[in-house]
């Protein structure tokens, strides 16, 4: 997560905050790190040592929380932007759920927040959406034709003027065709609530009814 405070007259610091549950690979880099050139630096050393580092003049600000995601999301500062890059919902299931982006809207649902992953996948996407972001493609990257940007209210009202593209009709009408069109987590009984919830959004206002 990135977030600027905003200082009258001056340039805006810089605080990104990172998550991560296992600390085992940087531990085991910073032992080898005659093997690593870009260790070299004092930040790893200090994120692991303290979870914080700060650049000359404290311009920029890293903090480390480390442990369960969803257990010390409120720790951090309303985001600017996420950059949610876990590892795949086949290996890491429980962050892709419904239930853990209704965690990430609360906290940053009333702000500016944008947020970037690299899954384009129908389950994810809705998941977004019936947790209250407003959807859009992500550029592509890699091997992938595309991505997702997920908005706030409060950043979908610039959406037009950042250059974002939504999901529209026709996305909402291969969701509805899918057979992943539901996030894992929401249970058999609770499918018809999704659906509806997903087909009432005003992104999708005008789509017609299937046939």
């Amino acid at each position: 997560m990135g977030c600027r405070d905003a200082i009258e007259g001056e340039r805006r610091p810089l605080r990104l905050v990172s998550f991560e549950h296992d600390l085992g690979s940087l531990r085991l880099a910073l032992r080898n790190a005659t093997r690593f050139p870009h260790l070299h630096r004092a930040g790893p050393n200090d994120i692991l040592r303290s979870g914080e580092w700060r650049s000359p003049g404290s311009a920029v600000v890293w903090t480390l929380l480390e442990g369960d995601f969803g257990a010390r999301l409120a720790e951090a500062p309303p985001p600017d932007v996420i950059l949610y890059d876990p590892f795949s919902a086949r290996t890491d299931t429980e962050m892709w759920t419904l239930e853990c982006f209704d965690r990430v809207f609360a906290a940053c649902g009333e702000h500016d927040t944008e947020l970037f992953t690299y899954s384009a996948s129908t389950s994810v996407r809705a998941a977004l959406l019936a947790a209250g972001f407003v959807v859009g493609r992500g550029v592509p990257t890699g091997t992938k034709a595309e991505t997702t940007l997920a908005m706030t209210p409060s950043a979908a009202l610039r959406s037009v003027a950042r250059g974002r593209v939504l999901l529209g009709t026709e996305w909402l009408e291969r969701w509805r065709r899918s057979d992943a069109r539901v996030p894992s987590d929401v249970p058999v009984d609770g499918h018809a609530v999704f659906v509806e919830r997903i087909m009432g959004l005003a992104q999708f206002r005008g789509a017609s009814e299937p046939a």
